[in-house]
Parts: structure tokens; sequence; C-alpha cells
């Protein structure tokens, strides 16, 4: 493959992957999670210090968390370990080595006999002994010897170092221990063995008492662990002063708290763990709406719309927070999101964004309470909000459950009255800012993403809407049949759980493509038929194109993307039967003639909304042309025509069941039994059998106003069931 053929293929490779849905979503989750990420780190990170021990302080700075001061504490820890005196132990073999130093001497000494040596010799000898035990001895001190009794000698020492001893000595208490001995030695009235127990003591008493390291320094870390001089900074207690000289303690508090800025130094922890929120959080999005709103996971306009008003609110917050936490309009998202898609969607985003702004806000655990309460309470207030009273009223009430959540939590809190009702007061007006900014910019998403409101709804079911105002004007007949149509479709839809209002509006406009050709449509007609001229081909294409006509009248109007849908589906691919059996029947077309050349185009009905006013636009002409319309002729033929669109397939698409199919069916009767209710038969009366049975002639105006009563009576049921002037 050459050079420009593989530039097109991947050319191709990329184009396609533009146009893909997927790629798209993707696009936008990635762009959303980026921009969250941005804003959560930029507000959630400290301010940091360029500061140095020694240097001057510019700033007041507080600690954002409480905190130890490791340094200090541990200094004081130090102190109280270093107050620790050392532990000994007794090491009893020191004692009788020593006793058994005098035992052996005594008796070598004992053992050497005088007569056998000379006085010199003798006194060699002695000093050999001692020498052997490592006791040094001058001739004169030995001489003493000679005239001594060894066995006193003995006796007097043993019982001296054993008592000495016994009471155990240390390294530092060695010297105190000798004199000790000494001045036991010194009651004993002979010199020689003053002289010579002095001489002995000194060499022959050791310390007993050998240090325990092991035991000081677990009494040590006792005392460390005792001492109650724990330096401790709480929230908001100030670290460094301004103007003050920084402090080795403090230094090593701002590196704790990083906030000292270190050149080259990134806290990558830091920024990991807001990312990894952020990721946890979407991957917990998509799967709730993968579970429970896959429309809204396939839809790149509800998609984007979600990210727009999510980094608004992040956006926000981020500017608000700070000012003050209590300020921040969390729930203008939960407001718009329960309006514009669902109220399940907007608790659910407002947990997800409690999360996020928790982490701008560092933390605030009165704001977790406030957001997570609140906002809940703002999407449900809203959800039913179809009237801007009802939207007045709501804003109210959001405010005031703010200032009272608010004013909860500070008494729970313990804080001052003062302080209680400030921030209430901050709640309530951030309850009516958040309100007022959702309302406020309700129409711009509302056209901007083709997204349907109540708001909306009642704004295009107004009489005087351009194009309603069109079809009542050129098309009278068809916009007859369309308010009738409305009223059983929103009976219907309000029976099955669907948005009733959304299926009367849609009715309302679901044959406006009949403007473009009104006179080729039965209930516009008066005397002439352009059919009967026609052939059964090209009637057919002139009735099945007032769907695609009237989608495309509805675009230039402005109408919603899900109207528009139930324009194009109201009749899905189901068969113009008239003018096929038509066809049939004329000789000419008669083996050329397909089902196919006699359907509309579709597609079938694709939501509940679209298959109910499909439905009873069905019913609506077939009981308008029945020549019987008693109870049980109307319920047989409502019932047909809704097995006939089953069997057809043209409910396939949408998720009725046949409990649903059953319940449309008996909301249909209720109103059409209103509409085609039985009447009694006035009898033609003479104006000679009046004169004749004495009665009063009528006067014509009287007979005008019964007329025109009897009329009305009968235009009643083109509006009964409907809720129209009530939501107007």
């Amino acid at each position: 493959m050459s050079g420009t053929e593989e530039r097109k293929a991947l050319d191709n490779r990329f184009g396609r992957l533009v146009l893909n849905k997927s790629f798209h979503r993707l696009v936008i989750g990635l762009v959303v999670l980026l921009v969250s990420y941005i804003v959560v780190l930029n507000g959630a990170e400290f301010n940091k210090y360029q500061l140095k021990v020694g240097d001057k302080s510019e700033y007041d700075i507080y600690a954002p968390r409480d905190v130890e001061d490791s340094i200090s504490t541990e200094k004081n820890q130090e102190a109280a370990a270093a107050k620790v005196t050392q532990k000994y132990s007794r090491d009893d073999s020191i004692t009788t080595k020593a006793l058994e130093i005098v035992s052996n001497l005594t008796k070598n000494l004992s053992s050497i006999k005088p007569e056998n040596y000379t006085k010199e010799q003798l006194i060699e000898e002695y000093i050999k002994v001692f020498n052997n035990e490592k006791i040094i001895l001058d001739k004169t001190q030995a001489g003493q010897l000679v005239s001594l009794d060894i066995e006193s000698l003995g006796s007097v020492l043993t019982e001296v170092v054993n008592k000495v001893m016994s009471q155990g000595i240390t390294e530092e208490s060695l010297e105190r221990s000798v004199r000790y001995a000494k001045e036991e030695l010194s009651k004993h009235p002979s010199k020689e063995i003053r002289d010579i127990g002095n001489i002995m003591c000194s060499s022959i008493i050791k310390p007993n008492m050998i240090e325990d390291k092991a035991l000081t320094e677990k009494a040590r870390q006792e005392a460390r662990s005792r001492t109650s001089n724990i330096v401790k900074y709480e929230k908001g207690n100030r670290i460094v002063s301004k103007d003050g000289i920084v402090t080795e303690e403090q230094i090593e508090m701002l590196k704790k708290l990083n906030l000292l800025k270190i050149k080259g130094k990134i806290d990558l922890p830091f920024y990991l763990g807001v990312l990894a929120i952020l990721c946890i959080l979407g991957a917990i999005f998509v799967v709730y709406l993968y579970n429970f709103q896959k429309e809204i996971l396939y839809s790149r306009a509800d998609l984007l719309l979600i990210g727009i008003i999510l980094i608004l609110t992040l956006l926000m917050a981020r500017g608000f927070v700070e000012i003050s936490a209590y300020l921040i309009p969390f729930s203008f998202a939960a407001i718009l999101f329960s309006m514009l898609l669902n109220v399940n969607l907007a608790i659910f985003i407002n947990f997800i964004l409690t999360v996020v702004i928790a982490v701008l806000t560092k933390g605030d655990i009165n704001f977790v309470y406030l957001s997570l309460i609140g906002g809940t309470f703002a999407a449900f207030a809203v959800s039913r909000a179809d009237q801007r009273k009802k939207m007045v009223l709501a804003g109210i009430a959001i405010s005031l459950v703010y200032g009272m959540i608010i004013a909860c939590f500070g008494i729970i809190n313990k804080e001052a009255v003062s302080k209680v009702v400030y921030d209430a007061g901050i709640g309530v007006v951030n309850g009516l800012f958040s309100i007022i900014l959702a309302i406020g910019t309700l129409p711009f998403w509302e056209s901007t993403f083709n997204v349907i409101t109540p708001l909306k709804l009642l704004e295009l079911s107004n009489p005087n809407q351009p194009l309603i105002k069109r079809l009542l004007l050129e098309a009278p007949g068809t916009y007859h049949h369309s308010l009738l149509v409305g009223n059983l479709a929103e009976v219907a839809t309000e029976a099955i759980g669907g948005n009733d209002l959304l299926a009367r509006v849609a009715a309302y406009f679901h044959d406006v493509g009949k403007l473009k050709r009104p006179y080729f449509f039965k209930e516009n007609q008066y005397m002439d038929n352009p059919h009967e001229r026609m052939t059964p081909n090209l009637s057919t294409l002139v009735i099945t194109s007032h769907t695609r006509d009237g989608v495309e009248l509805a675009a230039q109007y402005g109408i919603p993307l899900a109207i528009r849908d139930i324009i194009m589906q109201h009749h899905g691919t189901t068969l113009v039967a008239y003018f096929f059996y038509k066809a049939k029947q004329s000789e000419r077309l008669e083996n050329q003639t397909k089902q196919e050349s006699f359907r509309y185009e579709g597609p079938r009905p694709t939501t509940k909304e679209s298959a109910v006013v499909m439905l009873a636009d069905s019913v609506e002409a077939a009981v308008r042309s029945m020549p019987d319309k008693s109870e049980g002729k109307i319920e047989g033929l409502v019932r047909k025509i809704i097995k006939d669109k089953l069997e057809d397939g043209q409910l396939d698409l949408c998720d009725l069941t046949l409990k649903d199919l059953d319940t449309i069916a008996r909301a249909f009767m209720k109103v059409l039994s209103g509409c085609f209710h039985g009447r009694e038969e006035y009898p033609e009366i003479k104006s000679d059998d009046l004169e004749k049975e004495n009665f009063k002639v009528v006067d014509p105006l009287d007979l005008l106003l019964a007329d025109e009563e009897q009329s009305e009576e009968g235009e009643s049921c083109e509006n009964t069931g409907s809720k129209q002037a009530e939501k107007v």
C-alpha cells in the first residue's frame, strides 16, 4: 500500500471515529472529568508559603485541620523520659564471688605454717597469696598478718562484705558502699584487722546491681506516653503570626500540613487522591445511568447538558467557597435536572456534587449535611412545579428549608445565637438565588438542548401559540380532532404513569402537517373531495406525507424535538387501508399493488406517549364515523383498534404491556362515554298543536338560545377529561 493510500485509509478511520456516537460520549465524559479536576484541584489545594527558619512572616497562617506539633511534643516527652532513673537488676553471682575471695584468702593464708618460714619469707608468701586474688599488699601491710588471727580476719570480712553487698551496689554507690564497709570494720578493736580489712574491702567489694537497659527504656517509654504536655493545634488555630519570627517547630508544622512551598516538590499523593475520587464518582455515575437511565447514557445532547451544568455548578462553588460554603448554589443543578430530565437523576447527581464540592470546602461537614438534605428537597420541590406560581412557592420552601437546616446544625454544635442567625440568613439567600438562577436560565437549556419542561409544554398548549392558531383558522376540523385526541391521550397516559402533559400537547400538534394541504383531509372538507379525481397511489402519497410535513413545519416554529418525534411516529408504519383496497379493486393495478406502497414511512412509536397518541388518533377518528355510538359498540371498536395495532407490530418498540393496553382502553372509554352520551330526541311540535293544547307560543329568541345551549352541550365532549383550562 502506498503512502497516499495509507493516509486516505487513516483519514477514513479518523472520520468514522469522529462520527461515532460512542466516541462523542467518551469525549464529553473526559472533558467534564478534566475540567472538574482542574477546578477542584485549584480550590481544594491550600495556600503555600515560602518561609524558612528565622524569616519574618508576612502572613497570619492558620491550621486547616487539627494537627500535632511533633517537635514540641517530642521535647516534652524526652524531658519526661530523662527524669526516669536507671533501672537495675541484682547479680548475686558477684556477691558470691566476693565471698569466695574472702574464703580463699582465709583458707590459703591459714595453710601457711609460720614455723616453716623466716619472717621475711612468710611476708613474701602472704604477698603471693594476695597477689593471686589480685590484691596488692606492701611488706609493711603483709607484716601485720604475721601476728594476726587469720580465722578472725576471715570471719570479720565475710560478715562485713555480706552485709554491705546484700544492700545492692551500683557503680554510682560503690564508693559510698566501700566507706560503709570501712566504717563497719572501724568498730573492731584490732588495728591489724581494721587495716587489712580496709585494703581487702576496697578490692573485693564490687557493684552487684547491673543496669537493665531494656527495663530502663521501657520505663522511659511509659513516661513518654504518660506525658500530658502534648502540643496540638486545632483547626483554625494560628500557627504563625504576622511579623513573627519563624521557628524550627513552626517550619515542621507547615511541612506536616503541606503549607510550605518547596521548590521542585509536587504533592503527588494529593493530586492522585483528588483524581481517584473524581474517577470513582464518574464510574458510579456511568453505572447508574447504564442500569437505571440508559436512554440518557446514549443521548449525546443529554450528556452534554449534564456536563455543562455540572461544570457551571463547580465554577460557582469555586468562587463562593472563598466567602462562605453556605453561599454555594449547589441546588442549582438539582433543580435544573429535576425540571429538564427527571427527579431520580437530580437526586443522584446531587449526591455526586455533594462529595465533589466537599473536597472544595476541605471537608466542611455542615455543608455536606446541607447539600444532601437541601438538594434532595429542592429536587422534589420543583419536580411537579408546572406553573410559575408553584415555582415561586417551591423557591420559598427551599429557602426556608436551607435556613432551618443551618440553624438546626448550629444549635447542635452549640454555636452563638448571632452566628446561627447569620448563617441561616445566608442559607435563605442561597435558596432564593439558586431558584432564581435556575428559572432564569431555563429557557436557554430548553431551546439549546431541545428539552421540554412542564412550563414549556404549558406555553405550547396555549391556543394563541402561532402554529395552533394557524390550525384553528386554516384547518378547523383538524383542530377540533386534535383537541379530542389530546384529551384521550392525556387521560390514558396519566393512567399508565407516563408524561400526560407531553402526550396532550403532542396530540395538539400531531396533525399540523395537514396545514400544507388541509382540504385533502376529510375533517376539513365540506362538499368537494379532491381524492375522487386522484389515483389511490397519489392520494396515499398526499395522506402519508402529512407526518413529514408536520415535522418540517414544527421545526420552523421551534417545537421541541420530543414533540416532533411524536408527530413523525403517530402513524408508525400503518397501512392506509382505504386507498389500498381501492387500488386492489382497480383492474389496471390489481397485479401491481403492494402494501409497502400504501404504508406510512414510520418510524413506529418508541415511547409510551407516542404510542398512546397513535391509539388516541385512530380511536377518535373511528368512533366519530360510527353510526351507532352506543357504549358497547364504542368499547368493542376501541379494543379492536388496539388489538389491530398490536398485531400489526406498531407497538413493538415501546414499552407498553398488555396490562397497559387494557388500562388505555378503559381510559379511552371514560372520555368517549362523556362525549357520545345518549340524548333524548325531541318531537317536532307544530304551532297548531300548541294552540290546540293552549300552549304558549315560544319566542324565536328563546328557541335560538335553547339551540345554542344544546350546541354548547355537544361541543363540551371535546374538553371532557382535559386539564388544559386548569393548568393554563
